[in-house]
């Protein structure tokens, strides 16, 4: 069996995280696929949510351009010629990216009762069973016997990529070749359009369109345009940035860009959470959520054009912080530790990294262990802060809540987001610890744990005297920070 690890990245569909498993195991890398990332198209069709896309064509076309793709169809009128074919593949150590009917697909809930196309790689063979690794939703170790295989493939590829020599790219050419595609392409203009159309009545309707939910336009359309947002960071961060130049670059885009992370996270999290309970919810405020964040998506543009006039690094600062732990009392036991549906399989941590800072990770079993949301409030030191650490996780899905910070002179109420304990973060947040859990059922599956850092970053130059928190009882913390800034020294010009 082939050694590899499954690539899900948000926005894309199973044929492309299939094509970026296999390159990525091939090369060890695959974030220039993301070149295009950052971009949006609005073309006016039958329904809000087929107006809007994200075609998969721009990755197809950047595989090819920087890897090199290449592929050969396995074609033959018998089946059973094809997986020969595929096991001949195997044997030369190379895997195999697979359509399969969902019908046939045993590790599915689609299986023996509804027919539908996924692809998946297959990267092993042995005991008349193929090895399969599933990168929607992530699942490896899976096994379709020859028979099952036969009966229900579609079609199959080979795969190959090679690294093509191409330019020295930096994270400044990276930035201006966006930048000039966005404008050329008038997209923010493209965006007001799509916002101009936005209504309770069409989104009901694109809501209400049957099928299974990953398949509605609406949704599948606004999660790739919030998944290539993601895409944007994760190139950002890839290209070169060895230079101090491009080191301050990085910085500064992915602190001004995460918020648009955010933004586009939240409004999908409450499509998909009006799409669940059937309606969307009387106060729903979307068309203004879709406002707010055209206008922060061109003030970003317009900031990172600011950063690249200036071309230097005159104002880089090295900045020392301190955390301060703000003492909530725990009213809630967390099942981290195991609960009648999961038992854990990875060690939970004694230290984690928040803030660049090492913490003490304090988890009592068998009591009350963590802070479940219901609008507690501490008053704290009247002190400036930079940040706030909020460490946790979320349950029943992704959550939304309204923290209200009380500063010397005003108050404030920020929005706090906070990803599904099993889903993998949604808003932005760090990952501090990921683990392993088995569920208790005949499948024994397994499926990853998180724990979260929700940050805030608050206003300069106030002074933080109380935090209230979210009156969401599904959000759950295991401590909160506070980050303060201690010294601050300028470096030169590089």
């Amino acid at each position: 069996m082939i050694d590899m690890l499954p690539v899900s990245i948000v926005g894309l569909d199973c044929y492309i995280n299939s094509l970026l498993t296999v390159v990525n195991w091939k090369l060890g890398e695959y974030h220039m696929s993301f070149w295009d990332s950052w971009c949006f198209r609005y073309v006016p069709s039958v329904s809000l949510g087929e107006s809007v896309e994200y075609p998969m064509s721009y990755v197809l076309s950047n595989l090819l351009y920087y890897y090199n793709y290449v592929f050969e169809n396995l074609e033959d009128v018998d089946n059973e010629k094809v997986l020969l074919k595929i096991i001949e593949i195997l044997d030369c150590n190379m895997p195999v990216v697979v359509c399969i009917d969902m019908y046939f697909c045993n590790w599915t809930e689609n299986y023996k009762k509804d027919h539908a196309e996924h692809i998946v790689v297959i990267n092993g063979y042995k005991n008349s069973k193929f090895s399969i690794i599933d990168t929607m939703p992530v699942q490896t170790g899976i096994e379709i016997e020859f028979s099952e295989l036969h009966d229900g493939i579609i079609w199959a590829k080979k795969v190959d990529f090679h690294i093509n020599s191409f330019e020295y790219i930096t994270v400044e050419k990276f930035l201006k070749y966006t930048m000039v595609r966005i404008e050329n392409n008038k997209e923010f203009k493209q965006f007001e359009k799509f916002v101009s159309e936005i209504s309770t009545e069409k989104l009901s309707k694109d809501l209400q369109c049957k099928g299974y939910i990953w398949s509605i336009p609406i949704l599948n359309n606004l999660r790739r345009l919030y998944g290539n947002r993601k895409q944007f960071l994760l190139i950002l961060e890839k290209v070169e940035s060895s230079q101090a130049t491009g080191k301050f670059l990085v910085e500064k885009v992915r602190t001004i860009y995460q918020e648009v992370i955010k933004q586009w996270g939240v409004i999908v999290n409450l499509l998909y959470k009006y799409r669940t309970v059937g309606k969307i919810g009387e106060n729903n405020d979307i068309k203004e959520r879709f406002e707010r964040l055209l206008l922060l998506e061109r003030t970003v543009y317009a900031e990172i054009g600011d950063l690249l006039s200036k071309n230097d690094t005159e104002g880089i600062k090295e900045t020392k912080t301190l955390l301060n732990k703000i003492i909530f009392r725990n009213n809630f036991q967390s099942h981290f530790s195991g609960n009648e549906d999961f038992e854990y399989f990875s060690e939970l941590p004694q230290e984690l990294v928040v803030g660049g800072k090492t913490i003490n990770f304090e988890f009592i079993e068998n009591q009350n262990n963590c802070i479940s949301c219901s609008g507690q409030q501490q008053v704290i030191d009247n002190f400036q802060v930079i940040k706030l650490h909020f460490i946790g996780y979320s349950i029943w899905g992704n959550q939304i809540g309204n923290v209200k910070l009380t500063f010397s002179d005003c108050e404030n109420i920020f929005e706090l987001r906070l990803s599904d304990w099993c889903l993998g973060e949604n808003f932005c947040e760090k990952i501090l610890w990921k683990g392993k859990y088995i569920k208790k059922n005949e499948n024994g599956e397994v499926c990853h744990a998180y724990i979260y850092d929700a940050e805030l970053v608050l206003p300069s130059n106030k002074n933080l005297t109380k935090i209230t928190l979210p009156e969401n009882d599904k959000m759950l913390l295991f401590c909160v920070y506070a980050e303060r800034e201690l010294t601050t020294n300028s470096l030169g010009k590089n």
